[in-house]
């Protein structure tokens, strides 16, 4: 049958005269014998043998029907294997996936450190230093008008330049984050976020209080809120947000609601070149790699909604990769 890639019969086993079958027919009391090929596409992927205590048993019609059988049973093996190294595949993307994000998490933090402990705590020494100048000036009546000028606009570029290197570290790695945790990081960093820009926000926080959360819960909650905040911020053009989350001891529920002018979500398949999109891809990518599960809803003029719920006692990559879906 491997030779020629055909169905083969045997009526009675008993007379082959080849000594191929006496353990079947001793032993197990077979006479009548099949050799069905399993087929893909042509492509002989195995075999499915089948035997029968009485003579004579496969007929015409039994033939016809082990042969879709057998063609039936190559394509689910194939699919299965494919099925199989599509998974491998997945795992393996998960994995890097994740070392990708935790380093990115390692590197923001080193980032910010090395701006707190070094360049903020320069442009502070330089603030002051040129606040002593303007002080040494006044007092001595130094009365060179444009050079005192240039000395305070100099003293007020430096200090804006502080404030935007803090702002920085809070937006790589905020300091509440790891001092007080992911229910006063969130709070601050949303309504900084949002507040300047006239949005009115309203935040609920239950079952979080005076609790702290496995870093990995912490991390992947308060960067999905800075990423749907940034979404809201670029896109939304919204006048109100809600901050919802809500802890018990299996799982924690964060929900970011806002009254923008909303989009189609079927029309976001994927990553477009132009960068849009990929705000949910990193929000999902980032809930499927703590076991959570999240959503989006939207449509034209009715603003859109944000859910992500991740579990308290997962800390690795989930075998099922459940996602983030519209």
């Amino acid at each position: 049958m491997l030779q020629n890639g055909e169905l083969l019969v045997k009526e009675d086993i008993s007379k082959e005269p080849q000594p191929t079958y006496p353990d079947l027919e001793n032993f197990a009391g077979l006479r009548g014998f099949i050799s069905i090929p399993l087929k893909v596409k042509g492509q002989i992927t195995g075999v499915m043998n089948i035997g029968s205590h009485i003579l004579g048993r496969f007929g015409a019609d039994d033939v016809s029907l082990f042969n879709s059988i057998g063609d039936y049973l190559g394509t689910t093996i194939e699919q299965v294997k494919l099925y199989e190294r599509l998974e491998r595949i997945n795992e393996r993307y998960r994995a890097l996936l994740r070392h990708a994000l935790t380093a990115q998490e390692h590197e923001r933090k080193r980032v910010a450190r090395e701006l707190h402990d070094e360049t903020s705590q320069s442009l502070t020494s330089l603030s002051l230093s040129l606040q002593a100048l303007i002080g040494i000036a006044e007092m001595k009546n130094i009365g060179d008008t444009e050079f005192i000028n240039k000395l305070k606009a100099t003293h007020a570029y430096a200090i804006h330049a502080n404030h935007e290197i803090v702002r920085i570290m809070k937006e790589l790695r905020p300091t509440l984050l790891d001092e007080l945790g992911m229910t006063a990081a969130i709070n601050r960093y949303t309504k900084n976020a949002l507040e300047p820009y006239g949005i009115n926000v309203a935040t609920k926080f239950i079952g979080t209080e005076e609790r702290r959360f496995p870093p990995e819960v912490e991390v992947t909650l308060f960067r999905i809120t800075q990423g749907a905040i940034g979404n809201i911020l670029e896109h939304a053009e919204a006048k109100n947000v809600s901050v919802k989350l809500e802890c018990n001891d299996e799982e924690c529920t964060l929900e970011i609601k806002d009254d923008g002018k909303g989009f189609d979500v079927s029309t976001l398949t994927g990553v477009a070149p132009d960068g849009r999109g990929a705000g949910l891809f990193i929000m999902r990518e980032r809930t499927s790699l703590v076991g959570g599960t999240g959503y989006v809803e939207s449509q034209p003029g009715l603003g859109t909604k944000i859910i992500a719920t991740v579990p308290l006692t997962r800390n690795i990559i989930d075998e099922e990769d459940k996602g983030f879906n519209s």
